[in-house]
């Protein structure tokens, strides 16, 4: 059996240095907006002194910002997100979905050779185990989340746990990607088309895939045509599309790949108008002006624009030009 993603990734989570930075950075730049505030402020109040959190919503995605506040652990103690940041610095550290079976999905890992970075119950986070009397599981019907080091799998971590909801319409702790209705954010971008993920075997990436997520929680690999650049596929993960790339050796993604390791490396949102959103991230005089390019990896010809933005978010940032927006919106059930 394989694992059963239910309702689309509730967080991209990051944990970067400067956490009031990285998510002013993403007001001004995207219009990104404060979401799942009862859950933030849940989260601060349970993890205060270990890690300050924000969500933003953006294209219809949440992003989980974690700055580690706590700098003298012991190598061996270190919390996960402490460890990316000393180690790689400020990065995406995993997905987080609802699963049908958390310990049929760590079994399944576990045998492939990721290890548990961390387990414990799921509602640890209070509001995580109060959805109301009439929406709340009992604590028996309850299982463990766990927190899985699959990113040499995948190319990301995940972190899973089951619904301690009975039905995701009738809570709003939590908005997963592209699931409606959802709280409305003015962001200046559509929808989060991709995050694109550098690998190192790209075959091998794409056997765990279609291993171990369900074939109903996935899409069909397509490749990219290879070029200089490399050779990749996307495939939809939990109704969220990941670009792999294995980059050729001289082409600019195997920088990121040997300087970090496997992981993702930026977040593609579409935009319906490319131009007046460049002037505006021009005028915030934010980044000095960068360069746009009018290039893709499937050499259509989309007009795009990058942004160097790892070091204060987590993740490059490109906005590609859309006359539409391309994600699929999921129903709330």
């Amino acid at each position: 059996m394989s694992i059963t993603l239910l309702y689309g990734c509730a967080h991209i989570e990051l944990t970067v240095q400067d956490l009031r930075r990285a998510t002013s950075f993403m007001a001004t730049v995207l219009g990104a907006g404060p979401i799942e505030q009862r859950l933030a402020a849940d989260l601060n109040t349970t993890l205060a002194g270990v890690f300050a959190v924000e969500h933003l919503g953006c294209g219809k995605a949440v992003f989980q910002f974690c700055q580690p506040l706590t700098a003298s652990e012991p190598l061996d103690q270190r919390t996960v997100h402490r460890r990316y940041l000393d180690d790689v610095g400020p990065c995406v550290t995993n997905l987080n979905y609802y699963v049908d079976d958390t310990e049929h999905a760590h079994e399944l890992l576990a045998a492939v050779g990721a290890p548990t970075l961390m387990a414990g119950p799921s509602w640890f986070i209070p509001s995580l185990g109060d959805y109301g009397p009439d929406n709340t599981k009992p604590v028996d019907e309850r299982a463990n989340l766990y927190f899985m080091g699959s990113r040499s799998l995948l190319g990301f971590d995940l972190e899973l746990l089951e619904p301690n909801f009975r039905y995701l319409a009738k809570q709003t702790l939590q908005y997963p990607a592209f699931v409606q209705p959802r709280p409305v954010v003015d962001d200046l971008v559509d929808d989060l088309l991709r995050l694109r993920v550098v690998v190192g075997d790209l075959e091998a990436t794409r056997r765990h895939l279609t291993s171990l997520v369900a074939p109903a929680s996935r899409g069909t690999p397509h490749n990219l045509p290879a070029g200089a650049w490399g050779k990749g596929f996307r495939m939809r993960v939990g109704g969220l599309e990941i670009e792999y790339v294995e980059p050729h050796p001289s082409a600019p993604l195997a920088g990121p790949l040997e300087r970090y390791g496997p992981g993702v490396v930026s977040a593609v949102f579409g935009v319906g108008d490319l131009d007046g959103v460049v002037r505006q991230i021009d005028q915030a005089d934010l980044l000095g002006a960068p360069d746009a390019f009018a290039s893709t990896l499937d050499d259509t010809g989309t007009r795009t624009y990058e942004i160097g933005s790892r070091d204060i978010v987590g993740f490059d940032i490109v906005l590609e030009e859309t006359p539409a927006t391309a994600a699929a919106t999921l129903a709330a059930s």
